[in-house]
């Protein structure tokens, strides 16, 4: 009787570990499907186990990224001198302001002034940081975790401007202009801009009283309209005119995904949530990759563009739970397309943010960023940004991502003039046409295209929304 019950029990204990092991299987997707069957179980235990564990290696925006001026123009003793990114004077100027911003968010009062209040600001000692995109101020605050007052509208500054003297009351002031209201904000602080006071001494102390390349729009009047003159289109008053001559190095962008990788295309596809043992591969007749599985869908082009797209808002990526507000939905973009560089041996710091377009209707964030090249952005034929992110409800449903890096080096190209680019627009746009327009900014950008090598390019952004490259 007992060698029965012995018999039972050793025949029990062998059912239950085989049921646990094939359920374990079963769920963590050691296959007991075909290579390109699907695993709904495998996506379960994911979202269920998400909220509780991060593994992953990425790196955070940092502030850098989310406060990216293309240039930073210093105004000290009536000389002046431009900072750009190439500039190693450039880290010491952007840290200057990341310490008074952080001290401002905390501690400043804030005031709405009027336009010549700030023209005045202008033309004393100051360091202007100007923007290729909209700041939003409200993502700034909560970067710092501080909040802006209720009644102050930031959430789209081209300029930032900081005073390098102190006001009659002891106070150091930052200038800031909403880009869509027209609305004009004082911050006053008794913080000291000692540091940026001293860098500013030092980068203009070689520069002659007769040397004038860089200056405001407003301070030739092309902000204004002239007498008898209606070819040109006026140009934002705190536009910088820059007629200096430059040059910078050749790039050759290449495309880091390898077909053939398996180790990489699985570390790639577990960013989201899918795997390379259950999602179905092929390649299309544009030679596309295609992986599918049951929730979504990823392709990696011939050029380097990444799509990857959820085929419903329920089945996106979670977004992490501590994403709040404006900087925490940025981040969470920022980081998966970080991942993704990473993965694929693109240097991810190179990643700044562009833009947020928020629909409250359906919770919807659209999120762009550009990808950096020597300092500059680059543009390329086939997207209209390097990063596009759309969060819904939650969940990151789609992104589209250039998988390109640039080796740079080879020799150097010459940079157009701004005269000479304006030059080459107007003989392009019909200014009859869309007198109302006026030129907001331009800069310049490496422009890559698919059949071409690299060249350097003007982005003319207009008041209407428009970009047109020159």
């Amino acid at each position: 009787m007992k060698f029965k019950e012995t018999v039972k029990s050793l025949i029990l204990t062998f059912l239950i570990c085989s049921s646990v092991i094939l359920t374990s299987k079963i769920w963590f997707s050691e296959e007991l499907w075909s290579q390109r069957g699907y695993n709904s179980f495998d996506y379960m235990m994911k979202t269920v186990f998400s909220k509780f564990f991060n593994n992953k290696s990425y790196s955070s925006l940092e502030f850098e990224q989310i406060f990216y001026p293309k240039q930073i123009m210093v105004n000290s003793g009536g000389l002046s001198q431009m900072v750009t990114p190439s500039s190693e004077d450039y880290v010491i100027f952007n840290g200057a302001a990341k310490k008074l911003l952080e001290q401002f968010f905390k501690e400043s009062q804030f005031e709405e002034i009027t336009e010549n209040e700030l023209l005045k600001a202008y033309q004393a000692p100051s360091v202007y940081y100007d923007f290729s995109s909209t700041v939003s101020f409200d993502m700034l605050g909560d970067y710092f975790n501080a909040d802006l007052p209720e009644n102050v509208d930031l959430t789209s500054a081209k300029h930032l401007l900081i005073s390098l003297k102190k006001d009659s009351a002891g106070n150091t002031n930052i200038y800031v202009k909403n880009n869509k209201n027209k609305k004009i904000y004082k911050f006053s602080s008794k913080s000291s801009a000692e540091e940026l006071t001293s860098a500013a001494d030092r980068v203009t102390k070689n520069v002659s009283p007769d040397e004038k390349f860089y200056s405001y729009a407003f301070e030739n009047s092309f902000d204004k309209p002239a007498d008898g003159v209606d070819t040109k289109l006026l140009l934002d008053s705190y536009m910088v005119i820059n007629i200096n001559s430059d040059a910078v190095s050749y790039i050759e962008p290449y495309i880091p995904y390898n077909s053939e990788d398996t180790g990489n295309i699985s570390d790639l596809l577990n960013c989201f949530s899918m795997k390379l043992s259950s999602a179905r591969q092929f390649p299309d007749k544009q030679q596309t990759e295609n992986f599918v599985e049951n929730f979504a869908t990823l392709k990696i082009h011939k050029n380097g563009l990444l799509q990857y797209d959820a085929v419903d808002d329920s089945k996106g990526l979670l977004v992490t739970d501590m994403a709040t507000g404006d900087y925490g939905f940025v981040k969470s973009a920022g980081d998966l397309a970080a991942e993704v560089y990473e993965i694929m041996g693109i240097d991810s710091k190179n990643i700044v943010f562009n833009s947020m377009k928020y629909t409250p209707e359906n919770s919807e964030y659209i999120i762009t960023f550009d990808y950096l090249a020597n300092g500059l952005k680059t543009c390329v034929d086939f997207a209209s940004h390097p990063i596009t992110v759309t969060i819904r409800k939650g969940k990151i449903v789609s992104l589209s991502q250039v998988l390109l890096g640039y080796n740079t080096g080879g020799g150097s190209m010459e940079i157009p003039s701004m005269i000479t680019a304006l030059d080459n627009f107007y003989s392009k746009y019909d200014v009859q046409k869309n007198k109302n327009v006026i030129i907001e900014d331009m800069y310049v950008v490496y422009y890559v295209s698919e059949n071409e090598y690299p060249t350097i390019k003007w982005n003319v952004v207009l008041s209407d929304g428009s970009v047109i490259l020159i």
